[in-house]
């Protein structure tokens, strides 16, 4: 991602809805909703969008 917020990556690939991302205190996980498993729940990944 650029400085100025363009060229933003896509961090998740599934069709489900991801939601209401959230930055862990030390920067390095990025908490988030998603519906993918058919109800919202909570998941965390890596802020470089791995694992």
């Amino acid at each position: 991602m650029n400085s100025d917020g363009s060229e933003q990556p896509r961090l998740t690939h599934n069709p489900a809805r991801d939601f209401a991302p959230a930055w862990s205190p030390d920067g390095r996980k990025i908490a988030f909703a998603s519906t993918r498993d058919g109800n919202p729940e909570i998941y965390v990944m890596n802020a470089d969008g791995g694992e």
